[in-house]
């Protein structure tokens, strides 16, 4: 791209949908891929001189007859969705100093339009065009996330309904090899078909230790109302196989806080339900 001030600058931009550019003279070059396979026309929305081209062959160049945008229209082109074509676009704001004179606020202005019968028309769209095929310096960036990508749900209570005999599972936050969030606020409610004896055993527990748990913890709250009883808090790291508690119960809540400071792996809890009157489970 040039400009009067400047010799020759080079711009990556995302389409070819410019008001008003800062350069006087362009050359656009973009590897096209249609999203599906049908005959498209290029227009060109122009105040200058310009020269369109598709795998090296001219389609379509022209000249605006003022200072005011004037519209160019290619013929109808097969375009298959499997193929990816060179595309070239030369301009040059070049309108005579009569025409200038005409129209005192004509600007730089180059759009590339395109239209078929599954497209209204509209400015090529950035994600049909690539740059090049060559890898830039620095990309791709493969981003890993300190954090779970996939935390509990803060300030939400998840409920787990009609917990009968026989039925295990597990709930978690922290996905293994990441950190679990800050600020999080979780709960999960385990609710019995009826009295049942609850089991909850550690699969892994590494919560960010402080005397008394004070800063991030794990808590459950065995029952409902006046009758409840509070176990925990938990922190710290507790092994595998660690029973957290075993209850007679309707019901147990689960709670997990977490400050706004230092984040650790999580846990993952898994649950049994048994008979009321069954024993406790040796851990």
């Amino acid at each position: 791209m040039m400009n009067r001030d400047i010799n020759l600058s080079v711009e990556i931009v995302p389409n070819i949908d410019q008001y008003n550019s800062n350069y006087n003279a362009a050359i656009f070059e973009a590897i096209l891929t249609p999203p599906v396979t049908a005959d498209f026309r290029f227009i060109v929305d122009v105040i200058g001189r310009f020269s369109f081209s598709l795998d090296g062959r001219v389609l379509l160049t022209g000249r605006s007859q003022s200072g005011q945008p004037q519209l160019f229209n290619t013929t109808w082109v097969h375009l298959s969705r499997d193929e990816y074509y060179t595309l070239t676009l030369q301009y040059a704001f070049d309108i005579s100093a009569d025409m200038l004179a005409a129209t005192p606020t004509a600007s730089r202005r180059v759009r590339l339009l395109w239209e078929s019968s599954a497209i209204a028309q509209a400015v090529v769209p950035p994600t049909s065009l690539y740059h090049s095929f060559e890898m830039l310096h620095g990309f791709p960036k493969v981003i890993t996330p300190v954090n779970d990508p996939a935390p509990c749900a803060s300030n939400r209570i998840t409920e787990l309904r009609n917990l009968d005999v026989g039925d295990t599972g597990a709930f978690q936050h922290g996905t293994p090899g990441r950190m679990y969030n800050s600020d999080s606020n979780c709960k999960w409610l385990l609710h019995g078909a009826g009295l049942v004896r609850f089991n909850l055993f550690i699969d892994y527990l590494d919560i960010e230790y402080t005397p008394g748990c004070s800063a991030d913890s794990l808590q459950l709250q065995v029952g409902a109302g006046a009758t409840n009883e509070i176990v925990g808090p938990f922190c710290g790291v507790l092994p595998r196989g660690f029973l957290l508690t075993s209850r007679r119960a309707n019901e147990v809540t689960v709670t997990f806080s977490s400050d706004d400071a230092v984040e650790r792996l999580g846990f993952n809890i898994t649950y049994s339900i048994d008979r009321e009157d069954s024993p406790p489970p040796t851990s």
